[in-house]
């Protein structure tokens, strides 16, 4: 199975081990099981969505890679949690697609442009 960082928008994983830099490995996630607190604890500092990452969708294959660490490594008795993430990065969510935009409805009679009586300007 391909180990996957769950931190935020890290993007790390296994797959291309070549391109690790310095040599980041994989913590395992605590398991809601064992380690309730922690698991909530680790939910709240990887900054995800809660339908992206809850204690439910903690399994066996779920990481945090050690660039997310204190001093890049891994956890200590002094530095047991991940690192949060940026609180300061917007989490701005585009559209799927660009809206329409509002269109001017004209009434055609006889091949003719009838406008509306407030924009009617006389000559």
């Amino acid at each position: 199975m391909v180990k996957r960082c769950s931190h935020e928008t890290c993007k790390t994983d296994d797959r291309y081990p070549d391109r690790l830099p310095g040599g980041v490995k994989f913590v395992p996630f605590p398991k809601p099981k064992t380690e309730y607190d922690k698991c909530l604890r680790w939910n709240k500092l990887c900054g995800r969505p809660h339908d992206q990452l809850n204690p439910t969708k903690i399994n066996a294959n779920r990481y945090v890679c050690t660039k997310h660490f204190v001093n890049q490594s891994w956890p200590t008795r002094n530095f047991p949690d991940p690192l949060p993430a940026d609180p300061y990065t917007p989490k701005v969510r585009k559209p799927a697609r660009v809206p329409p935009s509002k269109r001017i409805k004209l009434s055609f009679e006889n091949s003719t442009v009838v406008l509306p009586v407030e924009n009617f300007v006389p000559s």
